[in-house]
């Protein structure tokens, strides 16, 4: 029986070169090995067939092997049994016969599924634009595993372990479920350019992974169902560049509670479903300059409590949905620039509630369709800097100001208080905010602009005027009296009122005096010169002055010798017709004196209320 194995084993190492296609493999120290483990092949998977022998042997002598550039055009079309890879790589004898290169094949079609379920193998293993039904890994721990240019019908790796690098690139292509959930891979995950087709489930599963590289969905990555990374730690960064993920009813990209210690990239890339980033940290930048982001359900991108250490960037980004990102937090720039907005017949939303941006938040260049507003809301965001422009403002009523705190406004952004009034007034109003106006009056004062912070006070109240119920008294303040000293702000504006009603009273008592209404007080101060003449004002009677009386009836508490020498006459004048009031001129004149002195002591307490600071809010 040995003498019958032994002659068998010399057999194998003379027919080794010819079965390897006369490639001249130099076998003087490997020969043996690679005898053995065909003859253990043989024992096991008989019948092999020959392109099956040239790849144990090839495995065997740490070879490529490459059923495309075997001699002969019948080998090449010759599949291999999956269950032979199977078998090299999950039998313990066989896989410690395999040099440290590990197994590397190329164009070749494997029939059956590939079963590497548990495996321990020890060294990489390599299958490049092959063919294979199925690929199950799960459970498997690898060196490596590389199926770059590869189709297969499914792969399965739930807690596959790689201890360095998953390349599934170059056009992988996956037309079932992939799956990788509570995978470990120390080094990268590469799927650039690969497409996942699942037409049932997701196209990628990978939820809890650990991946302690990069993960690459990059250079025309194409998945048609959701990919699935929720719970994912990701140690490098996470590049989705010129990927394209779609998914027409449901999410197409989903990654809550994600922790992704570098970047993460969308630049260019094309979402149909929208993004779900709930709770996930990003260590570095999230960056979707130029990204294209739309779902028909109506979100593009959400990501309540998100975490960026750097910067979160939508620059020239196409959106066509909302953008929901409550509560996330942004270590730099939260960048908005020259972003679209284009949704057809739709408003758009744009939720930035309870967001902080350290550094700035960006809104300029912002574009969208007339007949698809877009609501802005900052209710209670914090930036460190706001970066607008006039033409980026939503419509009136789409902006949600309320408890926005920001440091100070940059230098290209609108900062008179004529533009910023106008800002603050497109904010929703279904119940009146005061803190928008405050907080941007204080940013006025710490620019140095006194003049624009009490213009937006003084807009706060006429605002909450027009936007609150008023009782009575109240409309009286709001309408007629703050009006005047500008609610307290510019009591100045008092003066101004009174100049004009002090000119206005001039005016009507010099046409009295002119006319005759405007008698004497003291009537001994008539003399005449003879018995019978028609008495004369003595010449040492205060003269009547028209500006001079105005300011002395209109003035409180003042003595300027007028006052109390001449009053309107209520019997001189002819008598005027005014329904069923017939009064003369002279009594019509001293109604209006009245009056005067009631102006001049509202218009002088005001003056004085508003100077001390008791009429502001």
């Amino acid at each position: 029986m040995i003498a019958e194995h032994g002659w068998r084993s010399l057999r194998l190492l003379a027919v080794i070169p010819l079965m390897m296609g006369g490639t001249g493999f130099a076998l003087a120290q490997d020969g043996s090995a690679a005898g053995t483990l065909l003859g253990r092949a043989e024992a096991r998977l008989a019948p092999l067939s020959p392109n099956e022998r040239r790849f144990i042997l090839a495995a065997a002598l740490g070879q490529e092997f490459d059923a495309a550039h075997l001699d002969g055009s019948d080998r090449s079309a010759e599949p291999l049994r999956a269950a032979v890879l199977s078998w090299l790589c999950m039998d313990d004898s066989a896989a410690e016969m395999l040099p440290r290169r590990g197994i590397s094949v190329r164009q070749t079609t494997f029939t059956g599924p590939l079963e590497l379920r548990y495996a321990k193998l020890a060294v990489p293993l390599s299958l490049q634009d092959c063919n294979l039904e199925s690929v199950d890994v799960s459970n498997a721990e690898l060196v490596a595993l590389t199926l770059d240019g590869c189709a297969v019908q499914s792969f399965r790796g739930d807690q596959l372990r790689v201890e360095r690098d998953l390349s599934l690139k170059r056009g992988f292509t996956c037309a079932g479920e992939f799956r990788l959930p509570f995978a470990w891979i120390e080094g990268h995950l590469d799927l650039s350019s690969a497409k996942l087709q699942n037409e049932s489930s997701d196209a990628l599963f990978a939820d809890g992974c650990r991946i302690d590289g990069d993960v690459r969905l990059r250079h025309g990555f194409t998945a048609t169902q959701r990919v699935s990374l929720a719970g994912v730690r990701v140690a490098g960064s996470l590049t989705c560049d010129n990927g394209r993920f779609q998914h027409a009813d449901d999410v197409a990209l989903y990654l809550p509670g994600c922790h992704i210690i570098g970047d993460w990239t969308l630049h260019e890339t094309e979402v149909t479903g929208g993004v779900v980033c709930h709770g996930t940290r990003v260590d570095g930048d999230l960056d979707a300059d130029r990204s294209r982001l739309s779902d028909p359900q109506g979100v593009a991108f959400r990501g309540y409590a998100l975490e960026v250490g750097g910067d979160l960037r939508f620059v020239d980004a196409s959106l066509s949905g909302d953008v929901l990102l409550e509560s996330a937090e942004v270590g730099r720039d939260l960048n908005f620039a020259d972003a679209r907005f284009d949704a057809a017949d739709q408003p758009l939303r744009v939720l930035l509630q309870g967001m902080t941006a350290a550094r700035r938040f960006r809104w300029t260049g912002v574009q969208f369709r007339p007949d698809a507003p877009v609501e802005l809301d900052l209710r209670s965001a914090t930036a460190g800097v706001l970066y607008d422009d006039e033409a980026s403002w939503p419509a009136r009523g789409s902006l949600r100001l309320q408890g926005f705190d920001y440091g100070e406004i940059h230098d290209d952004s609108p900062f008179d208080a004529k533009s910023r009034i106008d800002w603050l007034r497109r904010q929703h109003t279904q119940r009146f905010r005061a803190q928008p106006y405050e907080q941007l009056a204080c940013i006025f004062r710490k620019g140095g602009q006194a003049a624009a912070a009490r213009q937006v006070l003084i807009a706060k109240e006429a605002d909450r005027a027009d936007q609150s119920a008023l009782t009575a008294g109240e409309w009286f303040w709001y309408r007629v009296f703050g009006p005047m000293i500008g609610y307290g702000y510019e009591p100045g504006r008092a003066f101004v009122w009174m100049i004009g009603v002090v000119l206005l009273g001039a005016a009507f008592f010099q046409f009295g005096y002119w006319r005759g209404w405007m008698t004497p007080m003291k009537v001994v101060e008539f003399v005449s010169s003879a018995e019978g003449a028609r008495p004369y004002l003595s010449p040492d009677y205060p003269k009547f002055n028209a500006i001079v009386y105005s300011l002395d009836v209109f003035t409180p508490l003042t003595y300027l010798h007028q006052a109390n020498y001449w009053v309107p006459n209520p019997t001189r004048g002819e008598r005027l017709r005014l329904g069923f009031w017939s009064p003369t001129a002279g009594e019509l004149l001293r109604l209006y004196s009245w009056l005067h002195v009631v102006a001049g002591w509202t218009l002088t307490s005001l003056l004085i209320a508003g100077l001390s600071g008791l009429v502001q809010h």
